[in-house]
């Protein structure tokens, strides 16, 4: 753990998911004022996205020691020549010790520059571009729910850094598993986002929740879960790759990373039917499908409720959509055409997909603009909700029980 002090006020840095890592990217300025820069490395030396200018991952704490209420103001410095993400970056959120929730706190930016004014209360608050979820939590968590006799937990492998790689898997006996079908569920393949992990939180809630609906669903599915395969990079404050120069845990084609080959080895291993990834892209104002096969998308949207208080229209990217953009009229067009373009932009709801025929795989995009922690589990749950349901009435419609 690393301090930086403006009056009484302390700016810790330094813990598991902390962002920047160092205190060296945090400077005071005169009368509660901080200055922060959020792609701050020890060594310059980095791939996109962790380099200067490009990195945006946040998360600290203020320690407030005095007994009454004080006032920070907060510069992000992006220090940015690329302006084409800083309309994503004015919004942060913070949460003080004592609260259960966190809450969202407006930082126009203006010259690259994202400011705002925050009220401490005596005490610690945790502030960042989302609220935080790290490696040390995951544990707390599957300590906790594997208690239940439905949950079975284990390790896949070690991270670059030696850590754990989690696994769980939730399943009923009372129902062979020859008559299942297998659900992958994915997060934290990019370190910064997330709501992949309270969505996974918001799904197990529902599933363990013992409701008639829950129970049918165990009857046709067992679940298998990789809550946080970019260990690394959570702990040690990346954006997106497990190390500044490091791995893309959402591209099957990637700088070789000991935590990305166990993750390919479980999903040769799982063979899933059906294969969730759930992320957290930045754009505020669109919920992203990004599905294998188009109706297959398009139908995980019709079960998909609308939330209109969470101010989100709705995306639909298939495989196909990103082979027209290329100029191909077809996903197989462009794989003849340009094997190589393909692999390299290959993400693991097209390579599980493409392990064996059947199976149904979707990406969500789900940012946090407008969103808490409870929203973010209740939105996992709809989601789990919506492409189970999705699965099941699409290989209904490929059997030709609904001409």
């Amino acid at each position: 753990m690393e301090k930086l002090t403006i009056e009484s006020l302390e700016i810790h840095t330094g813990f598991d998911g902390s962002a920047p890592r160092s205190i060296g990217g945090f400077k005071a300025g005169v009368r509660n004022e901080l200055t922060v820069f959020p792609s701050f490395h020890e060594t310059d030396i980095g791939t996109s996205p962790e380099i200067k200018g490009i990195a945006h991952r946040l998360c600290f704490i203020i320690r407030n020691k005095g007994k009454k209420a004080a006032q920070l103001k907060i510069n992000i410095n992006h220090e940015s020549p690329d302006e084409k993400f800083l309309p994503f970056r004015d919004v942060y959120f913070f949460k003080h010790q004592q609260d259960q929730e966190w809450k969202m706190l407006p930082a126009p930016p203006l010259d690259g520059i994202s400011s705002c004014v925050i009220g401490l209360k005596p005490g610690d608050t945790e502030f960042g571009e989302s609220p935080s979820y790290n490696y040390g939590r995951l544990c707390k968590y599957i300590s906790r729910i594997k208690k239940n006799s439905l949950v079975h937990a284990d390790i896949y492998g070690k991270s670059e850094q030696g850590h754990d790689l989690l696994e769980f898997s939730i399943s009923d006996s009372r129902y062979p598993a020859a008559g299942k079908r297998k659900a992958g569920i994915t997060a934290r393949n990019h370190a910064y986002e997330t709501s992949g992990n309270y969505c996974i939180e918001g799904m197990m809630e529902f599933l363990l929740e013992k409701s008639a609906i829950a129970s049918y669903l165990l009857s046709k599915y067992d679940f298998h879960f990789l809550p946080m395969t970019n260990v690394d990079g959570v702990i040690y404050g990346m954006t997106r790759l497990s190390s500044i120069s490091g791995a893309d845990h959402n591209r099957v084609n990637t700088v070789p990373d000991s935590a990305h080959r166990a993750m390919k080895q479980v999903y040769d291993r799982e063979q899933y039917d059906v294969y969730i990834n759930v992320h957290n892209w930045q754009n505020k104002s669109i919920d992203g499908i990004l599905s294998n096969d188009k109706r297959f998308g398009e139908l995980v949207n019709s079960f998909l409720p609308v939330i209109p208080d969470h101010f989100k229209i709705r995306k639909i990217v298939a495989s196909e959509d990103w082979a027209r953009d290329q100029g191909y009229a077809s996903r197989e067009e462009l794989i003849t055409a340009e094997p190589e373009k393909w692999e390299k932009s290959k993400s693991w709801k097209n390579y599980i997909a493409e392990l064996k025929t059947g199976v149904n795989t979707v990406t969500f995009e789900f940012p946090w603009y407008a969103r808490n922690t409870e929203d973010m589990k209740n939105l996992g749950k709809d989601a789990l909700l919506a492409v189970l349901h999705a699965d099941i009435h699409y290989n209904l419609e490929k059997a030709g029980n609904f001409k």
